[in-house]
């Protein structure tokens, strides 16, 4: 499937909710925040709830009060343009919500390492360095920068956005599955699922044996990748069941005939559930 077909923004929003799990009541998270009256919004901005807080997560070190976030889907890339324009975000944000500029920073999420953007970064004077795998801080802007380069980060801090990609493997794929399955919270990261599968629905495919919850099992077939063949076998697994139980009353009513109970005594311990139980062969 084309990817620029695919929304990936929603998907992001589930998703860096889900990487901050563990600072779920400590920050508050919001979607394509509106700048102005005119259609000019950010991605994602978090916001501190207790001022005071650490994050003590690599790719959260950096932030202050309020935190910009622009993504890049797979199929895009950040340039100097945009780096300019969300760097006039940080002024316009902070002119409309009264938050001071030393309260700021700003992120760039994006699949490939924007090689400009650092090249064009050098040259007015600022320092890029790697922090950390796939982190890596702008230093000498008005406010803190970081680039994320998801691609290289470490898939046991960020699970979640190391692999919101449309290459992703099918190890890296069985394990969002199982922890999606294990948290039981396919239906929050629904977005995020949908991206992800849909840029990957060929992977998908390689793994539709594995034990998913009904919930995400529910949720995958409402996006419609996996197609009938699926619940067929699903529905012949239940079927084949109901059979097999039939095939074993009926070799057990036969075996009590032989041994002598009339089909009238039959019907009436079947209806009262108290058929003798014959392990035992002829």
């Amino acid at each position: 499937m084309d990817g620029e077909s695919i929304s990936w923004h929603p998907g992001f929003y589930d998703m860096i909710q889900e990487e901050f799990d563990k600072y779920g009541d400590a920050l508050d998270f919001k979607a394509e925040y509106q700048l102005s009256k005119e259609p000019l919004r950010i991605d994602v901005v978090v916001i501190k709830k207790p001022p005071g807080i650490v994050i003590d997560k690599n790719i959260g070190r950096i932030f202050r009060g309020h935190n910009i976030f622009e993504y890049k889907s797979p199929t895009d890339y950040v340039s100097v343009e945009d780096f300019k324009k969300v760097c006039a975000y940080a002024w316009l944000y902070s002119a409309e919500t009264g938050a001071a500029m030393d309260d700021l920073t700003l992120s760039f999420v994006t699949a490939a390492s924007p090689r400009a953007l650092f090249g064009y970064c050098r040259s007015l004077g600022f320092a890029v360095e790697k922090r950390w795998g796939g982190v890596y801080y702008v230093t000498g802007c008005f406010v803190p920068v970081q680039v994320i380069v998801n691609g290289e980060l470490d898939g046991g801090e960020n699970l979640w956005l190391r692999n919101y990609r449309d290459d992703i493997s099918v190890r890296d794929l069985k394990v969002i599955l199982d922890e999606t399955t294990k948290r039981g919270n396919a239906k929050k990261l629904q977005a995020y699922l949908y991206a992800i599968l849909t840029a990957n629905a060929e992977t998908l495919k390689e793994v539709r044996d594995m034990r998913l919850s009904r919930e995400l099992r529910d949720v995958i077939c409402e996006i419609g990748l996996f197609d009938d063949a699926l619940l067929e076998r699903e529905r012949a697994g239940v079927e084949e069941g109901k059979l097999e139980g039939k095939l074993e009353g009926a070799v057990l009513v036969l075996r009590l005939l032989r041994r002598g109970y009339t089909p009238e005594q039959l019907q009436e311990m079947w209806d009262a559930g108290t058929l003798p139980d014959i392990d035992a062969p002829e």
